[in-house]
């Protein structure tokens, strides 16, 4: 199976887990604001209207999280039905690269075009957006890019 279709389909359980908890995390503030409510101290008790902020910030992750998952389960159907025969000659949206350092040790990008922040396993989902994926879209296999940690040079594009 593709590599990038394995990375992918990891990231589809962690989102979905994340986006069981935030399930939880919406059901509890809300009850939270019904009970807060139904027991006011005074007027001047926000309690229920803190837990409905809270709620509604919870459900703006949930969208993004639900978003993400539109788009990796996007991605690996189309990775799936392009198979690993297609060859990459430069960092795009999509790739999944491998970093080297001066003392070999390896590191993986999973470039997307949706928000990243993800990390499965050794691999760091990085979205295009970000000044780091910038520094290596269009760089070719062979060719250097000095980060934070130092002088990487791109050895793999999947």
């Amino acid at each position: 199976m593709n590599t990038k279709v394995k990375v992918a389909e990891q990231i589809i359980d962690h989102i979905d887990q994340n986006l069981s908890d935030i399930e939880k995390a919406i059901g509890e503030r809300l009850e939270a604001m019904r009970e807060a409510e139904t027991r006011n101290q005074s007027r001047y008790d926000t309690k229920g209207w803190e837990a409905a902020r809270e709620a509604e910030g919870a459900e703006t992750i949930r969208m993004a999280l639900e978003q993400q998952k539109r788009y990796f389960l996007q991605f690996s159907r189309v990775a799936r039905e392009a198979g690993s025969f297609r060859q990459v000659l430069k960092v795009s949206p999509g790739s999944l690269v491998e970093l080297k350092d001066h003392m070999g040790k390896t590191r993986w990008i999973f470039l997307v075009a949706c928000s990243g922040g993800i990390e499965i396993q050794d691999v760091d989902v990085v979205s295009v957006a970000a000044p780091f994926a910038r520094r290596i879209l269009n760089l070719q296999v062979g060719s250097e890019v000095v980060l934070n940690d130092g002088k990487h040079v791109v050895s793999q594009i999947l």
